[in-house]
């Protein structure tokens, strides 16, 4: 098991592990309502390059 992967449900909104960016305010809170617009919509937090958002 990872270590470093955070226990808290704020940090998989959409479930299980599935490689993700997450964004975050300077308190560490998530903002789950920033997603990945333009990609799948099963994974609304995988960004496959950098030019998708």
């Amino acid at each position: 098991q990872d270590e470093e992967e955070p226990k808290d449900d704020s940090f998989s909104p959409d479930g299980g592990y599935i490689p993700r960016i997450l964004f975050l305010d300077p308190s560490g809170k998530v903002h789950p309502e920033i997603t990945n617009k333009n990609g799948n919509p099963n994974y609304k937090y995988f960004y496959s390059n950098a030019d998708q958002g």
